[in-house]
């Protein structure tokens, strides 16, 4: 049993590093849309937290900005959702810091910047399995 429990978590962590990889090599609106189809099915916390931040990087293609602020609300709130039931989640938790990061001001979503830079300086300090992860951040946020 304890046999099957690692293999489990391994391929979950294999998994998420391999989401987090394709993530941070997306190049373009094309390469988006196939991220999101293809892993947009997912219940991980993680990946759908990668997920929302590409539907919201999508935004910069429309043309209508009335849809773009009604989408934005829409997959914020998703994104606040997921951080909320997920709060202990570092991959959510940076997906969030990476979003109000390059939100620009006018959009409101700032409020929780301190906690999670917080958080995740607490988790980059722990020798832990998402460690893969803290190259990423420091390379993308402000930490």
């Amino acid at each position: 049993m304890k046999t099957f429990v690692f293999l489990f978590f391994t391929l979950i962590q294999s998994s998420t590093l391999q989401v987090v990889d394709e993530f941070h090599k997306l190049d373009g609106e094309k390469e988006e849309l196939a991220f999101i189809k293809l892993y947009s099915s997912s219940s991980d916390p993680a990946i759908k937290a990668y997920v929302v931040a590409i539907k919201m990087k999508q935004l910069e293609y429309m043309y209508n900005p009335i849809k773009q602020m009604s989408l934005f609300s829409d997959y914020k709130t998703e994104l606040q959702d997921l951080a909320n039931k997920h709060s202990s989640n570092v991959h959510v938790r940076y997906v969030r810091l990476l979003i109000q990061e390059e939100t620009p001001s006018f959009l409101g979503y700032k409020d929780d910047i301190a906690a999670d830079k917080a958080f995740l300086k607490k988790m980059i300090s722990a020798k832990d399995d998402t460690d893969y992860l803290d190259k990423y951040i420091y390379k993308t946020t402000s930490l």
